[in-house]
């Protein structure tokens, strides 16, 4: 056993004049075997006597718990201080293995090895404060061949200038952030130096999230970061996920409320949440939006051919967008770009297109909000929970109602009707939203998409549903505008490419080779009807996918 034995003990041993290996320890009661210890506090180091304090201490913590004097030479056999609190209590033992894993007591509860940190103190609340300072409370620190490892728990960095520590679920305090990862994460902190790596990493202060980052990231003052290459920066705003970078190359950002400027050498990303400047010299920088619910619903390239941007950038509020490019003379140039609320641009400088960015169309909710679907229209979440058919939206399929809007709302509205749909498009284009997109609803039925693969099942389960007032090839100039708008919304909402928009006529029986339906027997209140009859003169849907552009979100990026 790996023992230190301090200046103080190695004079106890010199003075002392007892024939040590005389006392058999195991003979000896708790109460002969402490008072023996204290008389001759150089036993400590007998094997012997070792063996046998430890032997007792695991099977009962009290052995060492009750005299103060005693535990603090025994810990400090082993190189370690114990440090008396403010009413001069030290810390005691909860419990110890027989490989030296001891378990301190106290609001600061520590699992470690004490064989393991010479030099280290234990605070009265059960603290481990190591030789570099790095404070750790609570979770299980172990020693393996990478270095220190801490699974869960605090591991403090404020005043440590000398750290490399692995931890495994455990907090990481460094003055007034916060570093967290359901995974590993190694901190190496030298010289004023900070460097995190890992995946998912949330940093935190005053108890918001106010970014996470994947792969390895030095941390600078302020929130300025260096993100090394291939990594991802998430940037939040009011605790809130808005922006997500990924970057090719070593890259210098520079966050909200820096007064810093960009490391000449590097690409730069400076972001204060309504201004974004990017200078990507050679390498490409992506920046992805983030809307409701997480999801991406936007994506701003930037590289030496310009910025290029694809679905939805913007978040309700004006936003500077521009990025650095080498000119003819070799000299640097910003091509700036400041984009209103509205989706429109103006004030561009040096740009190639002052147009407008794709904007999500207007949707009527208050059918949704104030006269609700009779539940008996759509399926219950009891009804699919049991049959296990609760899926996500994969599809989006386009209908026409063959009919009036009244005659439309008086079908979806009337309790027991079980006929229903997600979005209703009236012949002046207005959208109106009767459900919310996740409902399962009763529409599609239950087919096949035999126009482009017989083998994929498109259903009432795992699809999005459009109905489109009027009869096929009746469509008026706005709703052909709107439904071309809402499948764009709902393709970027849900991330659903276009191959997967469907007309209903496009969506049969299964047993229907023919382009005509066969008449099958409704059995109300199945889940498992394979079939649905469909309409043999209207080609619902048909005349719509005939007409709209089908590729409004996989068109790819469009020139800023």
């Amino acid at each position: 056993m790996k023992r230190i034995i301090p200046l103080l003990v190695l004079l106890m041993l010199a003075s002392s004049v007892v024939a040590q290996e005389t006392f058999d320890p195991k003979s000896k009661s708790d109460e002969e075997l402490m008072d023996m210890l204290s008389q001759y506090p150089s036993l400590l180091v007998n094997e012997a006597y070792v063996t046998e304090i430890q032997a007792r201490i695991i099977k009962n913590p009290d052995f060492i718990n009750n005299n103060d004097d005693f535990r603090k030479a025994w810990f400090d056999s082993y190189g370690i201080t114990l440090a008396p609190g403010e009413d001069g209590n030290l810390a005691k033992i909860r419990s110890m293995k027989e490989d030296g894993t001891i378990v301190t007591e106290g609001t600061d509860s520590t699992t470690f090895n004490i064989n393991d940190h010479p030099g280290a103190t234990i605070t009265s609340t059960g603290m481990l404060i190591l030789s570099d300072k790095t404070e750790i409370s609570g979770g299980i620190l172990t020693m393996t061949p990478l270095g220190l490892n801490l699974d869960g728990g605090v591991i403090d960095i404020t005043n440590s200038d000398n750290t490399d520590i692995i931890s495994n679920g455990a907090i990481i305090v460094n003055g007034d952030k916060e570093y967290q990862s359901p995974g590993p994460i190694r901190v190496v902190k030298q010289s004023g130096s900070l460097d995190i790596s890992g995946e998912f990493i949330t940093e935190t202060e005053g108890g918001k999230i106010i970014s996470d980052f994947s792969g390895s990231v030095r941390i600078l003052d302020g929130n300025d970061k260096i993100l090394s290459a291939n990594s991802k920066l998430g940037v939040y705003e009011d605790g809130v996920r808005k922006r997500e970078y990924h970057v090719t190359d070593t890259t210098h950002f520079v966050g909200p409320g820096s007064h810093s400027g960009c490391m000449a050498e590097l690409p730069c990303i400076t972001d204060d949440g309504t201004s974004i400047d990017v200078r990507p010299i050679i390498s490409e920088i992506s920046m992805s939006v983030i809307g409701e619910g997480g999801k991406e619903t936007g994506e701003v390239i930037f590289n030496e051919d310009g910025m290029k941007y694809k679905g939805y950038i913007m978040q309700g509020k004006s936003i500077s967008l521009s990025y650095q490019e080498e000119g003819k003379n070799g000299e640097y140039e910003w091509h700036k770009h400041i984009i209103n609320a509205d989706g429109t641009i103006d004030r561009c400088s040096n740009c190639k297109n002052c147009g407008s960015v794709i904007m999500p169309p207007e949707i009527d909710t208050h059918y949704m909000d104030e006269h609700a679907i009779p539940s008996s229209n759509y399926y219950s979440e009891e009804q699919l929970e049991k049959r296990g058919l609760n899926t996500d939206s994969e599809f989006i399929v386009v209908h026409n109602t063959a009919g009036s809007f009244d005659g439309a709302m008086n079908e979806f509205t009337m309790k027991g009707n079980e006929k229903s749909t997600h979005y209703l498009v009236d012949t002046d284009g207005t959208i109106y939203q009767l459900l919310p997109d996740g409902t399962k609803v009763m529409t599609t039925g239950f087919g096949f998409a035999y126009s482009k693969d017989p083998n994929i099942e498109v259903n009432n389960f795992n699809s999005i549903n459009i109905e489109v007032v009027g009869y096929p090839g009746k469509e008026t100039p706005e709703q052909l505008k709107a439904v071309e708008d809402l499948v764009r919304d709902i393709q970027i909402r849900h991330n659903i490419p276009s191959e997967k928009v469907y007309s209903h006529r496009e969506v049969r029986c299964k047993d229907d080779p023919n382009y005509r339906s066969k008449r099958r027997p409704r059995n109300k209140g199945r889940l498992d009807d394979d079939c649905e009859l469909m309409s043999d003169k209207g080609y619902d849907g048909m005349y719509l996918m005939d007409h709209l552009n089908m590729n409004p979100y996989d068109s790819g990026y469009i020139n800023v």
